[in-house]
Parts: structure tokens; C-alpha cells; sequence
């Protein structure tokens, strides 16, 4: 889809091809002198954003489980968020953005594009979830009570 630069990055994502896109901004001017300094400083500053949303929800994820679980199964619940988290985070993603980069000849541009497609996706979840919180912020202290057979 995109050519690739001698230092493998896609040109799109390049602070050069800024200027080819629009040739009368003020930043072209000074091209040559930046070399690139200003990308990879709004880069880093675009990590540090990413990383700081990507963890913002883990507090409220366990503020939610205390909530709405039974106090019972509380220690369960935080043990397979942890789990579940780690395993499509940590574990998993990794080898599916390789795969991915190893499919598209090298570019981790698809899976990129695909880990933030997942975290929309989450972040739909959540908005649904939020719709059924406070039903089952008071449904959770007797939900075992209402399972016929368990105490």
C-alpha cells in the first residue's frame, strides 16, 4: 500500500511528507534544519498519551468488579480480569502485530491499525456495560442468594 523508505518507515508517517502535502506550511521552511527532530518528539509524546489511556481504565475496571460481583466471588473476579487482561495484552498481542507485519512484507502500519480497532471495540464494550451498571450494583450483594441450591 505504502512505499517504503530506506529506513523501513512508511513515508506517510514521515515529517518530510508533510511538506509534500501541504508546501506552503510554515514547518517546511524549516525542513531541513528539524531532520526529523519535531517527528520524534510529537512521536514520543504520542506514546506517552497512548500509554496513559491505554491503563487509565484499569482502576475503574476493578472499581466496577467490587461493585458488581458478589463479595464472595470478588477474589475470582479480579483473578480472571487480571488473566484475561494479560493473556489478550501482554501474551497474545505481540505475536498477532508480528504476524501481521510478516503478512503486510514488514509494515507494522496493519497491526497497529488493528490494535486500535480492538481498543474501539473495548471501549464500545464498555459504553454498552455502563448502560447495565446500576442494575447490577444492587442486584450483586444477593445474587448468590437467588442461585436455588447455593449459600
Amino acid at each position: 500500500m505504502y512505499q517504503q523508505t530506506s529506513s523501513g518507515v512508511c513515508p506517510l508517517f514521515q515529517a518530510d511528507s508533510w511538506g509534500k502535502l501541504f508546501p506552503a506550511t510554515p514547518g517546511t521552511r524549516r525542513r531541513r534544519r528539524l531532520h526529523g527532530r519535531l517527528w520524534r518528539c510529537c512521536s514520543g509524546s504520542f506514546l506517552l498519551v497512548t500509554e496513559f489511556f491505554l491503563f487509565v481504565n484499569t482502576g475503574p475496571a476493578f472499581t466496577i468488579i467490587a461493585n458488581v460481583t458478589h463479595p464472595a466471588l470478588r477474589p475470582t473476579a479480579y483473578a480472571w480480569n487480571i488473566l484475561v487482561m494479560h493473556l489478550l495484552g501482554d501474551a497474545l498481542s505481540p505475536p498477532l502485530v508480528g504476524a501481521l507485519a510478516d503478512h503486510c512484507h514488514g509494515s507494522l502500519l496493519p497491526g497497529f491499525v488493528a490494535a486500535a480497532a480492538f481498543l474501539l471495540l473495548g471501549s464500545l464494550f464498555w459504553l454498552w456495560g455502563a448502560l447495565y451498571l446500576h442494575r447490577d450494583m444492587l442486584a450483586a450483594p444477593t445474587s448468590l442468594d437467588e442461585v436455588p441450591g447455593k449459600r
